[in-house]
């Protein structure tokens, strides 16, 4: 037992004695440093202001050199193909028309299936079950902030059904909002078929909390995310 004590001991000093010969090197570092500053008057107060029990980067890279590395990255991962850091590191944004012609936003055949979207539906069913999970849907007075917030809900994955229209052949539509622009809902209907509605010339429904709610199309003609942070005032007067 003594011996493994003796054995600890030693080991420990051994280790102090390292610690000690760093904060030396670190130290005279340091004021290796200060003194090729001309305008460093007493090292020592330097030394307890500025370093001492203090995080230093002895060393730092420029953005230059961070973005060189970055480019050369990038280089050996695509190898033969062409690189361009100008729209490569920028962060390019398109044009409307440039979207159309790469038909970004454009929903392929082969997925305008309703089941494919039915788990898209239940995670908005869980974001707006958190979006309202401290009101009560079912009062008889709802107050205008508490509708101004469904306004301002976003609606991709909802199930949408068209209440009243301008268009009669658009009364009764019913699918999942995929997509949603400025004018227009894309919904995907139960017989698999992509339906573009305007938003201007109908009455939509939905439910929350098992309560059904009518939204007028034409109070949130904007951007998904405009209307996320738009304030909604009551309407009285409607044009359908």
């Amino acid at each position: 037992m003594k011996n493994f004590q003796i054995e600890d001991n030693l080991n420990q000093k051994e280790k102090e004695k390292e610690k000690e010969k760093e904060k030396d090197f670190v130290t005279e570092y340091i004021e290796e440093i200060i003194r090729e500053n001309p305008n460093a008057d007493d090292i020592d107060k330097i030394l307890e202001t500025k370093v001492e029990n203090k995080q230093i980067q002895l060393e730092s890279r420029g953005r230059k050199e961070v973005k060189k590395e970055m480019e050369n990255k990038i280089k050996q991962k695509m190898g033969k193909k062409t690189y361009n850091p100008k729209t490569f590191l920028s962060g390019k944004i398109l044009s409307s028309k440039e979207r159309k012609k790469k038909q970004i936003y454009k929903i392929q055949p082969e997925n305008i299936e309703y089941l494919k979207y039915i788990p898209l539906n239940h995670l908005w069913n869980q974001y707006i079950d958190q979006l309202f999970q401290d009101i009560n849907l079912s009062d008889k007075k709802i107050s205008q902030s508490i509708l101004s917030k469904i306004a301002r809900a976003d609606f991709h994955g909802c199930i949408l059904t068209v209440i009243k229209s301008k268009c009669p052949s658009l009364i009764g539509i019913n699918g999942i909002v995929l997509q949603e622009t400025k004018s227009t809902f894309k919904i995907i209907t139960k017989e698999n078929k992509l339906k573009s509605i305007p938003k201007k010339s109908c009455i939509f429904g939905l439910k929350i909390q098992n309560q059904f709610f009518t939204i007028y199309g034409q109070h949130i003609e904007y951007r998904a995310a405009e209307r996320s942070s738009r304030k909604f005032k009551s309407k009285t007067n409607l044009n359908l």
